[in-house]
């Protein structure tokens, strides 16, 4: 007997309000940052850490609520520390500078992206919910681009996180569209073999 690969559960009502709340939050970051990228510094740090701690929050409870359902749902709980983390460092330590920030939100990027993809590779299908992949896939590659680059230029990395949350945002809001999926892979058996096969 083979098991089947497991397909992601239904998605609860629950859990899209929490995507569609969190593309919205996301889209508003992005949009003050790309429209003021020199926005004030302490306006900066009041967006980027309630960013992170909505986010955490959102990440932490829906991934505690999954724990017996999903048994990659600390990956969900992971990026939502990963969150509290940088908005508490925010707080905490107010002799950060922007680019401190810049780094930090790019480490961000790609714990969620990391996370999201483990937790995508573990539930779902490439074939039929690709979709859900984009955002983690987006927030990889900006979050290694963003800690990578040789020269980080504030102005210009501030608008480029504010277009990146855009995207990200109605990535992550088209995800919350998607039509709930209730098949679940059940495990296969092999064909009954006959004396002539």
């Amino acid at each position: 007997m083979r098991p089947g690969r497991a397909h992601a559960e239904p998605m609860t009502w629950q859990r899209r309000l929490w995507l569609v709340f969190r593309a919205i939050m996301i889209v508003v970051f992005g949009i003050v940052l790309a429209l003021l990228p020199r926005i004030s510094f302490f306006l900066f740090l009041a967006a980027f850490a309630t960013l992170g701690i909505i986010d955490g929050i959102a990440a932490l409870a829906i991934g505690f609520s999954k724990r017996r359902q999903n048994p990659r749902w600390w990956l969900i709980a992971l990026s939502g520390v990963a969150g509290l983390v940088i908005a508490g460092l925010i707080i905490f330590a107010p002799g950060l500078t922007k680019i401190t920030l810049i780094y930090a939100f790019a480490i961000w990027a790609i714990i969620v992206g990391v996370t999201q993809m483990l937790a995508f590779f573990r539930t779902r299908s490439l074939r039929t919910d690709w979709l859900s992949l984009l955002p983690a896939v987006f927030s990889l590659i900006i979050g290694g681009y963003l800690l990578l680059k040789s020269s980080p230029n504030v102005v210009t990395d501030v608008r480029f996180i504010g277009l990146y949350a855009i995207v990200y945002g109605i990535l992550t809001f088209f995800q919350a569209l998607q039509p709930a999926r209730t098949r679940v892979a059940m495990p296969q058996e092999a064909p009954p073999r006959h004396g002539y096969d």
